[in-house]
C-alpha cells in the first residue's frame, strides 16, 4: 500500500487521537525534505504565517517552524492538524515522502 494511502488512513481512525507521541517513522528511505518543502511552500501559496498556522491548526508555532527546518519529523497527529488547516488532504503532504532521495 503507498505511503499516502497508509497516512490517509491512519488519519481518519477514531484511536489516531489517543496516539499523540507517535512521530512519523524514518527508515532512511522517505524523502522527509521533500515532504517539508511542501509544507513551506502551501503555507506560503496560502499566504499563512508561522502564528496564522499555529491559530488556524493547533500546533504550536515552534512545532511548525522545527518541522520546516527538519529539526523534527513530527506526530501524525500534528501533519494532520497542519494539513486540515491548510485545507489538503494528508496524503497530498505524505506523496512526498515517496519521492526519490536526491
Amino acid at each position: 500500500m503507498p505511503c499516502h494511502q497508509i497516512s490517509t488512513l491512519l488519519c481518519t481512525v477514531p484511536w489516531l487521537e489517543l496516539r499523540k507521541s507517535w512521530t512519523v517513522p524514518n527508515s532512511g528511505s522517505e524523502n522527509f525534505e521533500a515532504m517539508r518543502s511542501a509544507l513551506e511552500r502551501l503555507r506560503h501559496e496560502r499566504g499563512f504565517s508561522f502564528e496564522r498556522l499555529r491559530d488556524e491548526s493547533g500546533v504550536s508555532r515552534t512545532a511548525i517552524i522545527k518541522l520546516e527546518q527538519g529539526r523534527s519529523t513530527g506526530s501524525l497527529r500534528t501533519w494532520c492538524k497542519i494539513s486540515n488547516a491548510l485545507g489538503v488532504p494528508f496524503w497530498q503532504l505524505a506523496k512526498y515522502l515517496d519521492e526519490p532521495i536526491g
